[in-house]
């Protein structure tokens, strides 16, 4: 879609006279917005030599801001529109000039699904490696005062936690069928600045880390969880809502979260059971598509 020929639809770099609209966009669909949020306050609006940074780029027609991307240098795309139209074309264009290779989209269910059919319908050798319409949840922190739910010891990590982290974190993506290209000194020092923000939580046993979970965003009053995980022989123990529990009272009153969301698998039953008996609410879809080109 370009728009018309009165009123055509530019594609324009991150500026600070466009911020504004920017991120009233965003704020009008937070909960599928927290990743795009973070990643710009986190890694600025161009790309740089960290793993997530990228250049944003602003869909603006009849000088209104109508859509907000950034192709990240992993290569999977954060996006966000006005819901009025499907951009994905003008999206998947302006990604594709990019030096990286453009590998998956992650955004609200709606435009995640326009961004892939239209990419895949662009590359018909494209192979499908994870594909999945999530469940978003929310919930009231004001509300949650869970603390008799707390049976498990457990801790803010620390860097020197980056090992033991990281043995279940990369258990935690291989399970999920998720992969990534992030070396592993990216990885240490992406771990070491959010474990000095106090957004990871882990379970521990006789000083054996069982179970992991983070404040993955964090925008103004809303954080959203992820990376949840225990170890297959402590599942259905109660483990991960013993964790989450304590990760979100942390939330609530060290970080001054008032409202936490997070995404999960449909078919995941067990974590489903945990995040709503937590009191967490359904609210929409969210959708991850990631890919490779095949010759």
């Amino acid at each position: 879609m370009t728009g018309n020929n009165n009123h055509p639809i530019q594609i324009v770099s991150w500026n600070n006279t466009l911020e504004k609209q920017v991120l009233e966009l965003l704020y009008k669909y937070e909960e599928t917005s927290l990743l795009l949020l973070s990643n710009l306050k986190t890694y600025g609006s161009k790309l740089t030599s960290d793993t997530y940074s990228g250049n944003f780029k602003i869909l603006v027609k009849d000088k209104k801001v109508i859509a907000v991307f950034v192709l990240t240098k992993e290569g999977g795309l954060l996006a966000q529109t006005d819901r009025k139209h499907d951009y994905s074309e003008l999206i998947v264009n302006e990604c594709l000039k990019e030096s990286i290779i453009f590998k998956g989209v992650v955004a609200a269910w709606e435009v995640a699904k326009q961004i892939f059919e239209f990419t895949k319908s662009k590359f018909p050798n494209l192979k499908e490696t994870f594909c999945e319409k999530e469940i978003l949840y929310s919930l009231d922190l004001d509300l949650f005062d869970q603390k008799n739910l707390i049976q498990y010891e457990a801790r803010l990590l620390k860097e020197k936690d980056f090992e033991v982290w990281n043995n279940l974190h990369t258990s935690f993506l291989n399970e999920a069928g998720l992969t990534s290209n992030e070396d592993i000194i990216a990885r240490r020092n992406r771990f070491n600045k959010q474990a000095s923000q106090g957004c990871w939580m882990g379970s521990y046993i006789n000083n054996e880390l069982i179970a992991i979970a983070a404040i993955g965003a964090h925008v103004n009053n809303t954080g959203q969880i992820g990376s949840v995980y225990t170890i297959p022989n402590m599942r259905n123990k109660g483990v991960s809502k013993s964790l989450m529990s304590q990760l979100l009272l942390h939330g609530k009153t060290n970080k001054n979260i008032h409202k936490a969301v997070l995404f999960s698998r449909p078919h995941n039953s067990a974590a489903i059971k945990v995040y709503e008996s937590l009191g967490f609410k359904r609210i929409g879809s969210f959708g991850l598509f990631f890919w490779q080109y095949e010759k």
